[in-house]
């Protein structure tokens, strides 16, 4: 059978999907040259809560650190404690997986609450 388009509609898609991925590709490193830019025109410590805050407002800054805080930090602690609790539970199926998780980062939380050198150094000693 005979298409009258130049390209089926799948292929289409296909060619549509990768013109996509290939403008998603190029624009990934603005961001990097957004950010060196910046730094270096505020050279001032406190990242990019100090970036976002005296190039927009301060409530700019603030909004982004609490995201930064529950996203980009809370939620990586809370999958890996969890992939934890899994791989104890696999050597000790006794131990249940979300108590295992939960009993690490609060452990953890308190060696690095309790003393700056101790937690630097369970980091050195874990990394």
């Amino acid at each position: 059978m005979l298409h009258a388009e130049p390209f089926p509609r799948k292929v289409r898609a296909d060619i549509t999907s990768l013109n996509r991925r290939a403008v998603r590709l190029r624009a990934v490193p603005l961001p990097c040259f957004r950010d060196g830019e910046l730094a270096a025109s505020i050279a001032r410590d406190g990242g990019e809560y100090r970036m976002l805050s005296d190039t927009f407002h301060p409530a700019v800054g603030f909004v982004a650190g609490w995201v930064c805080l529950v996203v980009g930090f809370s939620a990586p602690i809370a999958a890996s404690s969890m992939a934890f609790g899994k791989y104890l539970h696999a050597l000790l199926p006794g131990v249940p997986p979300i108590a295992a998780g939960i009993v690490l980062v609060v452990l953890l939380s308190t060696v690095h609450a309790a003393r700056v050198t101790a937690g630097a150094w369970l980091q050195n000693l874990l990394t």
